[in-house]
């Protein structure tokens, strides 16, 4: 099967897209993550991205289409997040509203589960997702990961549903 995508690392070329979409409303208001308000704010994020993967050897991609790979489209990965106190790989994608419906956060956290697997360093996966996300609940579900409770907002944001999966 040919896949629809296109990932990369991330770069510091990336940062007017990355700030684009981390400052656009629509994004931010189905992620637990808040919209971005300043390029250094992204800058600071691109910059976390690039030393995870340098310090773990996995983290976040940039996602373009194969079609056409300098268009990109979203960005996602398994990152480390701190669930409550504990570090604990997180799976997570953010695409451009031009880009949703067409499957590709199902096709994307598909294939990042499959090469966390490989990796072979982790007995689980989590997942964090605003309730009122119903696509994103319906792609961790598809891909088998189980609801596992909430963890709460951070400066009166909205609490996250914790999904998990067992590798």
């Amino acid at each position: 099967m040919q896949t629809r995508l296109y990932c990369r690392l991330p770069q510091q070329t990336d940062l007017d897209f990355v700030f684009q979409l981390y400052a656009d409303p629509l994004t931010a208001a189905l992620s637990p993550v808040a919209a971005l308000t300043s390029k250094l704010d992204a800058q600071v994020m691109l910059n976390e991205w690039i030393a995870h993967w340098q310090a773990h050897d996995f983290g976040p991609w940039m996602i373009g289409l194969s079609v056409a790979p300098e268009y990109l489209i979203g960005c996602g990965g398994i990152s480390l997040r701190d669930f409550a106190g504990e570090c604990l790989p997180n799976l997570w994608y953010r695409f451009a509203p031009t880009a949703w419906g067409n499957g590709y956060a199902t096709e994307f956290a598909g294939a990042a589960i499959t090469h966390f697997r490989q990796l072979r360093r982790f007995k689980e996966l989590h997942a964090l997702v605003l309730s009122k996300n119903g696509a994103s609940i319906r792609v961790l579900e598809k891909l088998g990961m189980q609801a596992n409770g909430e963890l709460p907002g951070k400066s009166g944001a909205d609490a996250s549903l914790r999904f998990r999966l067992v590798l």
